[in-house]
């Protein structure tokens, strides 16, 4: 409700937009406005700050993709350069290998963090690193109960907040958006599992999902 809340709200957001990541967009589409509609009609309070926030929000957003218009269709259009193909393609490559590995070794995987060494004896086009999908990575990693495990922890927390919408907190269903954002982010990049503050960072906000909840 406050002014200095706003624009910290708005300075991440624009911090968003440059990152140009299709997967944070995508997350941050899905939940941003589905969770201020379950707040402005639970809320009555919040109403005016709402449309304050998202209304300006919506206005920098118009304002910003029409300056970064050119660069934000070229990360739509795979053919759009020669890096952006290539950096798909590289994609493909490294969850096919994922997918090879599971199949060779789904009990025990090849060990937690050993992916990237798998990439150097294989015929990848691209540095050694994680594969863009956690579930895929846990699987190669640490088997298919690794995969399953990822699976169980994204969504059972956001299922049991469901259940339980109509007596929820706005504190635990922001906490629950943002969660399964990570998740969504999970699906298209290692980064939530792959980088150790990434780790931190999933660890921390399931912790606090827990606690709320």
């Amino acid at each position: 409700k406050n002014w200095a809340g706003r624009i910290v709200w708005w300075v991440m957001l624009a911090g968003l937009l440059v990152t140009f990541s299709r997967s944070a967009w995508l997350a941050a589409g899905l939940t941003v406005l589905p969770l201020g509609i379950w707040l402005y009609r639970q809320y009555a309070d919040l109403r005016k700050p709402l449309l304050i926030i998202l209304g300006a929000a919506a206005g920098l957003g118009l304002i910003g993709g029409a300056v970064l218009l050119a660069p934000i269709l070229s990360r739509f259009n795979i053919f759009s350069s020669f890096s952006e193909y290539t950096s798909i393609s590289a994609r493909g490559e490294l969850m096919n290998l994922a997918i090879q590995s599971i199949r060779q070794n789904p009990v025990t995987g090849i060990g937690a963090g050993n992916f990237p060494l798998l990439t150097l004896h294989s015929n990848v086009h691209d540095a050694a690193h994680s594969v863009h999908n956690v579930s895929l990575l846990l699987g190669a990693e640490i088997g298919i109960v690794g995969a399953a495990l990822w699976y169980w922890l994204w969504m059972g927390p956001i299922f049991s907040v469901v259940k339980g919408l109509r007596s929820v907190n706005a504190q635990t269903l922001a906490l629950a958006a943002a969660w399964f954002a990570i998740g969504l982010i999970a699906l298209w990049d290692s980064y939530p599992w792959s980088l150790e503050a990434g780790r931190m960072l999933s660890v921390t906000l399931l912790a606090w999902l827990v606690n709320q909840s």
